[in-house]
């Protein structure tokens, strides 16, 4: 009977030991992928406030594609879609009577929407006015507005 006891008492200390290292190391799992989450999570801020300052500094002599072949809206619309080659994704343009364009988007790759910004700022003759992004509660896409303007002859 002593030497029953004995051995479930080693047995016990061995289990306690084993489950001691499985919870160290789901733990030290855990912090790992926070850690990579939170560079994530710098790494997308920075990108944003990049583009926010590159939309205020915008140097528009370098740019080469004018406004009026794509004002019928058709080619511009296309090449907006062109971006997004997911199914699930929602986009919508519309345009005003006064030249404000409205391309709203739900369930897309922020790196899409990113590309769209680039494609924007590629024409001399009109500008971003504002541009909302938003996680959306599938994890990876976002959703948001962006407006654009017609510049007027003077360039503002």
């Amino acid at each position: 009977m002593h030497y029953i006891l004995y051995y479930f008492g080693k047995l016990k200390t061995i289990l306690m030991l084993l489950l001691l290292v499985i919870v160290s190391s789901y733990a030290i799992k855990l912090a790992s992928e926070c850690n990579i989450l939170r560079k994530k999570y710098s790494l997308l801020n920075e990108e944003l406030l990049y583009y926010s300052f590159a939309a205020e500094r915008l140097n528009i002599s370098w740019q080469s594609n004018s406004w009026h072949s794509y004002s019928s809206g058709e080619l511009f619309d296309k090449k907006i879609a062109s971006f997004i080659n997911d199914s699930n994704s929602d986009l919508n343009i519309s345009r005003s009577a006064d030249g404000i364009i409205s391309i709203s988007f739900d369930h897309i790759e922020f790196s899409l929407v990113l590309d769209i910004i680039h494609f924007i700022y590629h024409y001399h003759n009109i500008y971003l006015k504002s541009v909302e992004i938003f996680n959306n509660a599938d994890g990876g896409y976002v959703m948001g507005n962006i407006t654009i303007v017609k510049r007027d002859s003077k360039g503002t």
